[in-house]
């Protein structure tokens, strides 16, 4: 994207990645205290579409999430699991780091392009493969 600096660019400066100009910043993220120390990104590709085929040929890319709100340190987890503590804040995403930051609800692109606003108040919700799907495999 022109204009925006790449996630490597803020090695040096990790305080410039949090600014509200910054393509990584979510106003409504609750970022840690320390979060200058690391970046914390507040949404992420889903990981579990590593080593898999081109996009096009997924079976249901209207239902495959591409993108989706990451959990941060702290922000409250969809029980009951949530995933562990460090691989929180990371670049990617999946049904187990997945928040609703926004009042019980958490935004994912799909693959075929279009967002939703999704509400999710526990994994469960998250897992329905009628609505949305994580890994494309099972």
């Amino acid at each position: 994207l022109s204009g925006f600096l790449a996630a490597s660019n803020y090695r040096s400066n990790p305080k410039g990645f949090y600014d509200k100009g910054s393509l990584f910043y979510s106003k409504a993220a609750k970022y840690p205290a320390n979060k200058t120390a690391s970046a914390y990104f507040a949404f992420g590709i889903n990981s579990q579409l590593s080593g898999l085929p081109k996009l096009a040929a997924l079976p249901y890319p209207s239902r495959t999430a591409l993108f989706g709100e990451a959990r941060l340190p702290d922000e409250t987890k969809l029980p009951p699991s949530g995933g562990t503590m460090d691989s929180l804040g990371q670049p990617k995403v999946r049904d187990k780091r997945f928040v609703s930051r926004y009042n019980g609800v958490g935004i994912i692109t799909f693959c075929d392009g279009h967002s939703e606003a999704f509400r999710a108040t526990t994994q469960a919700e998250i897992l329905d493969t009628n609505k949305v799907i994580w890994d494309p495999t099972k």
